[in-house]
């Protein structure tokens, strides 16, 4: 394989020596799950406003794309590449903005797994400094694919060019995606959902919980005046909600909470629906990255937190 060999070790597209040699045919099928993946998504998030939404939703590729040259290796590329060329063409981009822009996400997802590893980042986020590291080489890694996408925009006679406001909603989307969809497919295994199997009931009770917080972030459609003191406090229920499913149940529970409700919020803004009734697009997509950041942030604080704690015990002892 190329650089950045698949592993299926902790760090974060270490030598395949970590997980031994990873077979050709292996290779192949993760490349076309992962083409599969980025390509479904892609369509799906592009086909919104054709179900009467007002914007796309193009998030969960990118987050799709980094897991997935994190943990089976950067060399897995091209299948990103393809899949993205394959839906602009689709789309009806022509050939060589497509390519341009199909450039933009493998380039920007290779940023960001080579970051990582450069930086010894732990997939479990077992540690406290794993955070930053995340979240800093997502928004640079991000970056890079906003500026390459856009770049695009600026090959043709007759294409129009992008202005300041494009880069930043571009970049905005690809790293809230990697944000939502990066810690959860990072650190699941069989080991992060013992503790649900565990505790069966509580599982499925804060299963239901988080079910009903997303649905009447949806329906529930307070009056105008009342709408800003509506969101504060489902952001609080919000935060305590995560903060329970990573305490009780790990850090793949909080990370899909976390998923859930930005998912409701974001399909709210989109149709104009729930507690996003009556946003303005910019203050709308500015509190639904804000509301994303936050969560996510919280999220993974609290669990390298809880690792710190644990490792420092496991020392004393």
């Amino acid at each position: 394989m190329a650089s950045g060999s698949a592993t299926d070790g902790r760090g974060a597209g270490g030598p395949a020596a970590a997980g031994g040699p990873v077979a050709p045919a292996v290779v192949a099928v993760r490349g076309a799950v992962l083409a599969l993946a980025v390509f479904a998504t892609s369509a799906l998030g592009f086909a919104v406003p054709h179900f009467g939404g007002r914007l796309h939703l193009l998030l969960l590729p990118s987050g799709i794309a980094v897991a997935a040259l994190v943990r089976w290796g950067r060399g897995l590329w091209p299948a990103v590449l393809l899949a993205e060329l394959g839906f602009e063409l689709w789309a009806g981009t022509r050939l060589v903005p497509a390519l341009v822009i199909a450039a933009g996400l493998p380039a920007g997802a290779f940023a960001t797994a080579w970051l990582l590893e450069r930086h010894r980042f732990d997939r479990g986020f077992s540690h406290a400094r794993d955070v930053p590291v995340f979240l800093a080489a997502t928004l640079l890694g991000m970056a890079v694919t906003s500026i390459i996408g856009n770049l695009g925009f600026l090959i043709g006679p007759a294409a129009p060019g992008a202005e300041a406001l494009d880069y930043l909603r571009w970049w905005s989307n690809t790293a809230a995606g990697v944000l939502l969809l990066g810690p959860p497919l990072l650190a699941l295994d069989a080991a992060a959902l013992e503790r649900l199997r565990a505790a069966p009931v509580r599982a499925l009770l804060y299963g239901a919980t988080v079910l009903a917080l997303t649905a009447a972030l949806l329906l529930v459609k307070p009056q105008p005046d009342l709408a800003p003191g509506v969101r504060s406090p489902f952001l609080v229920v919000s935060l305590v909600l995560i903060v329970v499913g990573v305490v009780r149940f790990g850090l793949v529970t909080g990370a899909t909470t976390t998923l859930l409700l930005s998912a409701g919020a974001a399909l709210a803004f989109a149709f104009d629906r729930g507690l996003m009734t009556g946003l303005p697009e910019i203050e709308g997509l500015v509190l639904l990255w804000s509301y994303t950041g936050a969560t996510t942030a919280f999220g993974l604080i609290v669990t390298a937190l809880l690792a710190e704690r644990d490792a420092a015990a496991a020392e004393r002892l």
